[in-house]
This record gives structure tokens, C-alpha cells and sequence, in this order.
């Protein structure tokens, strides 16, 4: 996704600026593979790697966000 437009919809929307840059990665994996997504599937899928980056941040020898 275009940068510009991701701070676009941000600062229009309230949408993070993370939740949209993994929504565009999952969906551009998906059509890679010849799937199609939904907007709820990406959205589940941006928030189940999203908990993984928050786990990953508090871990001991983590980085920090």
C-alpha cells in the first residue's frame, strides 16, 4: 500500500497505520497464492500477527516497539 494513502486513511479513519500495512501484506500474499481474501479474513489475519509482534516486544531479549 501506497504510503501516502496509509496516513490518508490513518488520520481520516482512525485505522493504525501497523493495521494497514498488515492487511496489505496479508491480502497481496493471499492473491499471490491464487486465493481470495475478505476484509474480515485480513483483519483476523493482521491481528493474529499483530498479538505475535506485541509477544514478541515483551520477551525477555525482546525489541521494544
Amino acid at each position: 500500500m501506497d504510503p501516502f494513502w496509509s496516513r490518508a486513511l490513518t488520520a481520516a479513519d482512525g485505522i493504525p497505520l501497523l493495521w494497514l500495512e498488515l492487511i496489505g501484506i496479508v491480502a497481496w500474499l493471499t492473491r499471490r497464492q491464487g486465493e481470495s481474501i475478505t476484509l474480515v479474513e485480513a483483519l483476523r489475519l493482521a491481528s493474529d500477527r499483530l498479538r505475535l509482534v506485541r509477544r514478541l516486544a515483551v520477551a525477555p531479549g525482546g525489541f521494544a516497539l
